[in-house]
């Protein structure tokens, strides 16, 4: 097993993705699980491919700040 960053769970983008999720259904009239459900797949399949290439082009960086912060805090 690689090494990994005690505190690091939010250097994976995909907390990005839940944000950027949250963000669109803010003012969303949802009232059921299932509704939910369908308005998530929404957002997901209407995500800009720029976005998801972004956090993918991202990644080098994150983990690069992960290992200079020497496991000290940084902004993932």
């Amino acid at each position: 097993l690689a090494d990994w960053p005690s505190q690091s769970p939010d250097a994976n983008p995909i907390e990005n993705v839940w944000a950027y999720i949250k963000q669109k259904l803010r003012g969303k009239r949802v009232f059921t699980l299932k509704q939910l459900s369908r308005e998530i797949r929404c957002i997901w399949k209407a995500l800009p491919l720029e976005y998801a290439e972004n956090l993918v082009d991202s990644m080098p960086r994150r983990y690069q700040t992960i290992i200079d912060a020497d496991d000290g805090w940084t902004r993932y």
